[in-house]
């Protein structure tokens, strides 16, 4: 799936016709955008697996330094086991108007 330069990738459930979504991964040339797994998900791999596929495709698309992402505080434990180190601690404004701490993150390209 794909909007503007925003790429997306689903996780759904094997089960019936179109299944239900476990969750989703997106990202654009040089940044992890979103990374959303539904609770009943959550601790069973899906987000490695989406992570894996959308840093393996910006890695396939360009030759760069490092992949960047904005983490929740929530989200920052997973991103570190992963590799990404906090480059700045900020405060984020979501789409619902709610402030809250965020991370800028990146992670080096190992060639």
């Amino acid at each position: 799936m794909n909007f503007n330069e925003e790429r997306f990738v689903l996780a759904e459930e094997a089960k019936g016709e179109g299944g239900r979504l476990a969750g989703f991964c997106s990202w654009s040339p040089d940044r992890i955008v979103g990374l959303y797994i539904h609770p009943a998900w959550a601790g069973r791999g899906v987000a490695s697996v989406l992570m894996d596929h959308a840093e393996e495709a910006i890695l396939a698309a360009a030759q760069l330094p490092c992949i960047h992402l904005a983490a929740s505080a929530l989200a920052r434990p997973l991103y570190e086991r992963r590799g990404y180190c906090v480059i700045r601690r900020r405060d984020w404004k979501t789409r619902g108007g709610l402030m809250i701490e965020a991370f800028d993150m990146e992670k080096p390209v190992l060639r």
